[in-house]
């Protein structure tokens, strides 16, 4: 069978998992995307298998797609690993085979009347009323991102979890859907042998509050570490940004001292140093945000949008510690740890480095990444997208 697989706008890494996950299915794809996406995805360099097709720089949307119109309505199936822009023509484009949307946002692309989240800085009223203008009057955006979310054919979630959140609140009526495809893969090689005397914890992401919330962390290791016989280490796996992140960055290194260390980065960590990083991860910290946005409108992260941070659980296998209103999906639960508040979080930390907590977790993973194993995704995507074809 054939596939096509459309990312004009940011998915880069999603876009290189699901690249991974086709090799060896027998689909032969071809990918339509813009050569910044491409050399961040990897490429043909990294993915020989399949056929990249680059919209030229100065070749608009529109004539690239006409252009490669033919050639798409020979495939099978087509995969919208992202749509955040071009609603209109696309909506219009004349494709013949079954269509899947990835959904990244789910209040922004399914809530009837997504609700504005505002944020009264001045830096963000500016991005909300630019935003309003362009978007909203100039494109009439909303009304053509539901115009196209009703045309495809199937939505496809990030997981189980999400789809569930989203079933619930009744955006998925009349609406078909097909099982979560992983937007990430499990890596071996990322286990850490436990040392006796130490943990070693990490908070992946950037230093921002919109996010993660960087203060109930600062404030229950201060309320820990007096309580600590063990020693520890804490990791901003992150770049600073702006002038909160550099203060967060000297408020974490205010709590250092005999038995606890806090590592920080000024630029960008790359990817080696990032893998290094996690070699030596006992857990991680996930203090995600029960609200976060897109464009202008609240999404909730855990029912309407998965956190990034999953993914890193997944693929290399960490237990976490997340906030209690965070749904997962029940695989990646077995090796997550709850809590509701700083006081509890202080008190799972304190089981977590010095209790049973952490190896009660660590011996969930092996169950918790069985189905997001590579040959097990590749299955799965296999599966997928001949169910769709011969539908």
């Amino acid at each position: 069978m054939k596939l096509a697989v459309i990312e004009l706008d940011y998915h880069a890494e999603v876009l290189r998992n699901l690249c991974a996950g086709l090799q060896d299915t027998g689909i032969e794809t071809i990918v339509l995307t813009t050569a910044g996406i491409a050399r961040a995805a990897g490429g043909p360099e990294r993915f020989p298998y399949i056929r990249w097709e680059i919209q030229p720089e100065k070749e608009s949307v529109a004539v690239f797609f006409r252009r490669k119109l033919e050639e798409i309505n020979r495939c099978d199936v087509v995969l919208f690993n992202t749509l955040a822009s071009n609603f209109r023509f696309f909506s219009s484009l004349q494709l013949r085979p079954p269509t899947v949307l990835r959904i990244h946002n789910a209040a922004a692309y399914l809530q009837p009347k997504p609700p504005y989240q505002l944020i009264p800085t001045p830096f963000f009223l500016f991005k909300d009323i630019s935003y309003f203008f362009r978007k909203m009057l100039g494109e009439n955006e909303p009304r053509r991102r539901a115009e196209f979310v009703d045309r495809v054919d199937y939505l496809c979630f990030p997981d189980a979890a999400i789809e569930q959140a989203v079933r619930e609140l009744g955006w998925l009526s009349g609406r078909k859907t097909i099982s979560p495809l992983p937007f990430t893969m499990h890596e071996s090689g990322y286990q850490k042998k436990p040392v006796p005397g130490e943990r070693n914890i990490t908070v992946i992401g950037g230093l921002d509050q919109r996010r993660r919330d960087y203060q109930a962390v600062l404030d229950a290791f201060g309320l820990v570490l007096p309580e600590l016989s063990r020693s520890c280490s804490l990791t901003l796996l992150g770049t600073p940004r702006g002038s909160y992140g550099h203060a967060l960055q000297r408020k974490f290194k205010r709590l250092i001292r005999p038995g606890f260390r806090v590592a920080t980065y000024d630029a960008f960590v790359p990817q080696q140093e990032f893998e290094r990083v996690l070699r030596q991860t006992d857990f991680l910290i996930i203090p995600v945000l029960e609200k976060t946005r897109y464009t202008v409108f609240t999404e909730n992260y855990g029912r309407t949008k998965i956190s990034g941070n999953i993914y890193d659980m997944i693929r290399y296998g960490k237990p976490a510690l997340l906030p209690q209103h965070y749904s997962l999906d029940p695989d990646v639960a077995r090796m997550a740890g709850r809590y509701s508040g700083t006081a509890d979080l202080a008190r799972q930390l304190q089981q977590w480095i010095e209790g049973e907590s952490l190896n009660a977790r660590l011996a969930a993973v092996e169950q918790s990444v069985a189905r997001f194993r590579p040959e097990t995704v590749t299955e799965q995507i296999r599966n997928t997208f001949a169910g769709i074809a011969t539908a």
